[in-house]
Formats: C-alpha cells, structure tokens, sequence
C-alpha cells in the first residue's frame, strides 16, 4: 500500500511539473509574440495624410480620424480590438501587404453620436515603401444604412463588413505616411 501511494504521489508531482512547463511554454511565446500580433506593424503606426486633405492617425492601440490634415482634434477616435495582417475579414481579398483592424468607436463624430461603442472595420492594402516614402490604400466600413447600423459588437463588424455587404462602397483612398 505504502508504495503503490508513493507511485501515485510521484505520477502526480510528474504530471505537475508537465503542466506548469507547457504553462510557461505558452506564455513565454504570447510575451514573445502575442502582443505583436493585435498591434499594428511598424510601417503602419503613424500619421497619414489622403489625396482628400483627411488625416489618420494610428497607434498600437488606437485610430484617429481627422476630417482636415490641419485639425488638432479628432473627428472620431476608436480603440483596435481585433488586427490582422495579410488577410481580411469577411472573405475578401486585398492586394499586396494588406489587413483589417475591427475599431471600436470610443469618441464618435458629432454628427453621428449613436456611433459611440459600435464597431466598424477599417482596412488597408498596397502598403509599400518606394523611394522613401510609404504610401497605403485604406478604407473605412460603413453599412449602407450609414449612418446607423454599425456592429454591435466586434464579432458582428467582422462578419457582415465586407465588400459584398456594401460596406466598402466608397472605394479606397490612397494615402502617405507622414
């Protein structure tokens, strides 16, 4: 009796030390790799000016949209709550290095205060860098019930923003990083 309750005692400690190794296994690669992956890159942090004189701004974590590149306060400002590169929701396909981020609208625009906690899709595609200078197509999804008619949350902003739900009707804007 006195053995076989060692044996169980030693399965049990072997067990444990399995467990607590794939525990830091896992969490040395999410601390490695994880937080970059619902950031956007390098290349797309930043400011950036359209061929309309708007203005975005993109951090880690967050997007501003500027109605004028020489707005000091925000239009609309939302949080990035999902992020992917090359691909993008819905099935659609993009060109070149491209991706989606699912926003949160955490400061609506005037306009549209019924906006405030919905959740759009903002997408990107043709990101290059030629001769110094980076330049981006993007896009903001909007429902064709626009004004209203955003997600309600994220999961429902990514399914139904897509091309062949005419929330990319306007078309993409090209722009360049600041």
């Amino acid at each position: 009796m006195k053995i076989f309750f060692m044996e169980e005692m030693m399965e049990k400690k072997v067990r444990t030390k399995i467990v607590m190794a794939t525990v830091i296994a896992v969490a040395l690669v999410v601390a490695a790799t994880g937080c970059s992956l619902l950031r956007p890159s390098e290349l797309l942090v930043g400011t950036w000016l359209d061929v309309y004189d708007g203005k975005r701004v993109i951090t880690e974590t967050t997007v501003s949209f500027y109605f004028s590149s020489t707005d000091t306060e925000p239009t609309a400002e939302f949080d990035i709550v999902d992020f992917a590169r090359n691909s993008w929701n819905g099935g659609d396909i993009g060109e070149g290095e491209h991706g989606y981020m699912v926003l949160e609208c955490t400061s609506p625009p005037s306009w549209n205060t019924d906006q405030a906690g919905t959740y759009t899709v903002f997408r990107w595609q043709n990101l290059a860098t030629v001769d110094g200078e980076i330049t981006i197509e993007f896009a903001e999804g909007s429902p064709p019930t626009w004004p209203t008619g955003y997600g309600a949350t994220a999961a429902e902003a990514a399914e139904s923003a897509t091309e062949a739900n005419g929330w990319f009707g306007f078309g993409y804007t090209s722009g360049t990083k600041q």
